[in-house]
């Protein structure tokens, strides 16, 4: 988890990495998504994220909802879960 401290001395950087973040949960959604709609199953998901990853370009990344939380408490800023959101 993220002090606050932390995020706010270096809030550039953690809105970046979370940005990131929030585009992986994205695309491993939308694989997920994929599955269900075409009724298919990806044989290796991490392979078939790991090749789409690698050519989404930092210009095309979304940005995140100001409430989304990310999954991965590493990227979840202390307090968030509370419903309290940094400034």
């Amino acid at each position: 988890m993220i002090s606050k401290k932390d995020y706010l001395n270096l809030k550039a950087y953690w809105d970046f990495q979370r940005k990131i973040e929030y585009n992986k949960e994205q695309l491993i959604g939308n694989l997920k998504s994929a599955e269900v709609q075409f009724n298919i199953e990806i044989y290796d998901m991490q392979e078939m994220f790991d090749d789409m990853w690698s050519i989404i370009d930092q210009d095309d990344y979304v940005e995140p909802p100001r409430a989304w939380i990310p999954k991965d408490e590493k990227f979840q800023i202390e307090g968030e879960l509370k419903g309290k959101k940094p400034k």
